[in-house]
This record gives structure tokens, C-alpha cells and sequence, in this order.
């Protein structure tokens, strides 16, 4: 087998474990995402790739609930909007490893902003620049 079959059959036992955080030990966390969501109808996400497109996951289900969601390129967003775009509403960064090089970049330049960090590594210094990260 490959790694990419390997990783295709991992996934529902990924899915279990998610649940399972969720329910128990990450319950607290999705009670402040509740909360951030409640408190800004803004929310801007920003990502590279993969993890810029999986923003869109939730963005019908944002706008029918009344909020205003943009999904943004990291990189874009960077070279393009942050020394603009109002720091009002809620940002929500998205990387695999915490560490990619526009996405870190953006989180960083963000001080002051409310952020929600999504990544595999808490201790990345995305996750350790956030209101809120999640792995």
C-alpha cells in the first residue's frame, strides 16, 4: 500500500478520535468558538492550498447563520490587503504545521486582532499567537 492509501484508511478512526475530543476534553473549546462566533459577525480565514480551500467548508453555513464570511490566500492577503483591511471581526488562520511561511506571517502581523488558529501543532508559533487553536 501507499502512504496516500494509508492515510485514505486512517481517516474514519481520524473522525472518531475528532468526535471523541470533542465531546470530552475539546467540549470547552467549542464553547469559546460559540462564544468568538456570537461576538463578530466579520470572520475573515485565511490559508495556503488545501488548507486556504477547506475555509469553505463552512462558509454557506456562516452566512445562513448571519455572519459575513472571506476566504482569502494567505499570501494574497499578506502582500495584498493586511497593512489595510480593518483588524474588526474574527480571524481564522488555517496550516497543517503551524509554521507556513505566509500564514505565520499573517497571524503574527495580526497583534491585537481576535484569532482563531486551526493547525496540527498547538505549540507552533501560529497556535501559541492565538485566542483560540485547535489541532
Amino acid at each position: 500500500m501507499t502512504a496516500f492509501i494509508d492515510e485514505v484508511n486512517g481517516q474514519p478512526r481520524a473522525l472518531r478520535r475528532l468526535v471523541e475530543f470533542y465531546s470530552e476534553k475539546g467540549a470547552s473549546r467549542l464553547e469559546t468558538w460559540r462564544n468568538l462566533a456570537a461576538e463578530n459577525r466579520d470572520i475573515t480565514f485565511a490559508g495556503m492550498g488545501t488548507s486556504e480551500h477547506s475555509a469553505w467548508l463552512i462558509h454557506d453555513i456562516l452566512t445562513a447563520s448571519g455572519h459575513r464570511p472571506v476566504v482569502y490566500d494567505a499570501g494574497e492577503f499578506l502582500h495584498y490587503l493586511l497593512d489595510s483591511f480593518p483588524r474588526q471581526g474574527l480571524f481564522v488562520l488555517l496550516s497543517q504545521s503551524g509554521e507556513s511561511v505566509e500564514t505565520k506571517k499573517v497571524t503574527l502581523a495580526l497583534e491585537g486582532a481576535r484569532k482563531v488558529v486551526l493547525t496540527n501543532s498547538e505549540e507552533s508559533s501560529m497556535g501559541r499567537a492565538a485566542d483560540l487553536c485547535r489541532r
